[in-house]
């Protein structure tokens, strides 16, 4: 059960940093944007 708990747990905080990188990335490209 232990792995099983681990491995959500991980898949969790995976798709949490792939959110943050992609939120960071468009905010980025949002300004890049408007000083083009």
């Amino acid at each position: 059960m232990d792995i099983i708990i681990s491995l959500v747990e991980l898949v969790a905080i995976v798709v949490t940093a792939t959110i943050c990188v992609l939120d960071i990335y468009y905010g980025i490209k949002k300004l890049l944007d408007k000083f083009n």
